[in-house]
């Protein structure tokens, strides 16, 4: 049973050292020279937004894109606040911006994947409809380069298939442990994802920053025409792919947007559990290595009941090459320096943090409860 143990906690500390190894040698810029801008319709799901949809859309309308070839599509899921009445107020003031009120189903797309295929059909009707969809949430903060880099992302360039779907990286806003173990954790899992893609796994998107080729969406038949799931961006990412796109995952200072924190541990289950479910479609060895990361507490418990020494040195080894992977991602990103300091410090902290919250989390998923996103139960 102990040399199980070794064995295990072993491979979890050769895994995190092949991520630094990867990210150094096989680090894909993906940088392509701008050529035009194309078309870009930016789509926007919201449901009960009305705290952060104002902040979201004044940063999108600051985008140093050419006004006459970016639209804003906003989709109103049923919200029960003010958040229909906010988006209409901007759309009256700024022509860049369309509003839908969904309140109808498109075929077998539920929630958010249903807000997004009216979104993709109305602005298809559009004249001249966008050649490139942009997908972000309302509690994100796009930078002014954002809608440029992530299409000069999307260019083919040298490769043998044409380019689907594009994932900048994302990064948790805010002050405090919560937020800053938050965004640790992020910036962890996006670094692992973008060294699976760089090898050419396709393993995950991000559904508050990503980059789709109508072309490449509509070939999947779009949301209303693929099974229902509450992961959707994981599930378009593979359809694409499986038709024959390209996919590409990018971790630069230019394809950078920020998000928010979850506003309690709860949420923050829910989040995970929702992550889980995608997480569990992946192939048997990419769910064999989650899955005993998330056991490395455990796993440490069981060997330091016959060696601290042993168990110590290897927590330590799996806490150093973490950590100085997620120092690699955080050098990647420019970070403003507050931010960045802020960061750095929890990062003291984050292996203790991550070991119980990924364990928890797994036990939280294997519950027989509910789960709760936007205020829908699923």
């Amino acid at each position: 049973m102990v040399l199980v143990t070794v064995i295990l906690a072993s491979a979890v500390v050769l895994v995190n050292g092949l991520l630094i190894f990867f990210w150094l040698f096989n680090y894909r810029a993906w940088e392509s020279p701008e050529t035009a801008y194309s078309r870009i319709a930016v789509l926007l799901a919201v449901r009960n937004e009305a705290a952060y949809l104002p902040a979201c859309l004044d940063h999108l309308l600051a985008m140093d894109y050419p006004a006459d070839r970016c639209r804003v599509w906003v989709g109103n899921d049923r919200s029960e606040d003010a958040t229909l009445a906010i988006a209409r107020q901007y759309a009256e003031r700024d022509a860049r911006i369309r509003v839908v009120d969904v309140t109808s189903q498109l075929g077998k797309a539920r929630a958010k994947a249903n807000v997004i295929a009216h979104l993709v059909q109305a602005s298809a009707q559009s004249e001249p409809p966008a050649d490139v969809l942009l997908v972000t949430d309302a509690d994100v903060h796009v930078t002014p380069g954002w809608a440029r880099a992530m299409v000069r992302r999307g260019q083919t360039g040298s490769s043998s298939r044409p380019v689907g779907i594009v994932t900048g990286v994302t990064v948790v806003a805010g002050r405090g442990a919560r937020a800053a173990w938050q965004r640790i954790d992020w910036l962890w899992a996006l670094g692992m994802v973008k060294v699976a893609s760089d090898l050419g796994i396709p393993v995950a998107t991000l559904g508050n920053n990503m980059l789709l080729h109508r072309e490449a969406y509509e070939a999947t038949g779009g949301y209303e025409s693929l099974p229902f799931s509450i992961t959707e961006d994981f599930q378009i990412l593979h359809q694409t792919v499986a038709r024959g796109y390209d996919f590409r995952n990018c971790i630069d200072a230019d394809t950078l947007v920020m998000t928010q924190p979850m506003g309690s541990f709860a949420e923050l289950l829910q989040q995970r559990k929702r992550w889980t479910r995608g997480a569990l479609q992946l192939p048997l060895y990419l769910v064999s290595i989650l899955v005993v990361q998330a056991l490395f507490l455990p796993i440490i418990l069981v060997i330091a009941g016959q060696s601290l020494a042993l168990a110590g040195g290897l927590w330590a080894a799996k806490a150093i090459s973490q950590g100085g992977f997620i120092l690699l991602i955080i050098r990647k990103l420019r970070l403003p320096r507050p931010l960045r300091r802020q960061t750095l410090w929890y990062l003291l902290g984050f292996e203790l943090y991550v070991s119980v919250l990924s364990l928890v989390s797994l036990l939280y998923y294997l519950l027989p409860t509910g789960l709760w996103w936007k205020g829908r139960q699923f």
